[in-house]
């Protein structure tokens, strides 16, 4: 085992929102995709404001390599080829951080959304974060080092 997969040891599962048309009606559901191989980083930032007073600042950042494993043979789609996929396929995932929907929770996560379980009580349920951002390095020249850089709130 070398350095590199000791520090991608954790799990993360993603929940993707997507609305469809369905006939007249406009349908929505959340895909979940379980990604090991990563890597979750929780921080805490204290900033003192200009009247003296500080707030602190928690953020996420999640390491996912590019060859990094996903349930079910599920594959990365960018956000834009994702949200025009048929109804009915579920093969994808995506990290999509303009849409302001998205989550993703540290560790295997088995719950699914739906009209009982909403998104909101898994966010309070399980160390989850939004995505805010999203950095695409799958192109660095050293293949090994290929990844996607989130960070979440």
């Amino acid at each position: 085992m070398n350095a590199l997969s000791m520090l991608m040891a954790d799990t993360v599962t993603v929940y993707n929102y997507r609305s469809f048309r369905d006939g007249a009606a406009i349908k929505s559901r959340w895909d979940r995709a379980v990604i090991s191989g990563v890597q979750w980083k929780e921080s805490a930032n204290r900033n003192v404001l200009s009247d003296g007073t500080s707030k602190i600042d928690y953020s996420i950042s999640i390491i996912i390599p590019a060859n990094a494993r996903a349930s079910g043979g599920k594959t990365y789609t960018r956000p834009d080829l994702y949200a025009s996929l048929p109804a009915g396929d579920a093969s994808h995932w995506t990290l999509d951080f303009k849409q302001a929907q998205d989550v993703i929770v540290h560790g295997l996560c088995e719950q699914e959304i739906d009209g009982q379980y909403t998104i909101n009580r898994l966010k309070k349920e399980y160390p989850a974060c939004d995505i805010k951002a999203v950095g695409d390095n799958r192109n660095h020249p050293v293949p090994d080092l290929r990844h996607w850089k989130v960070r979440g709130i």
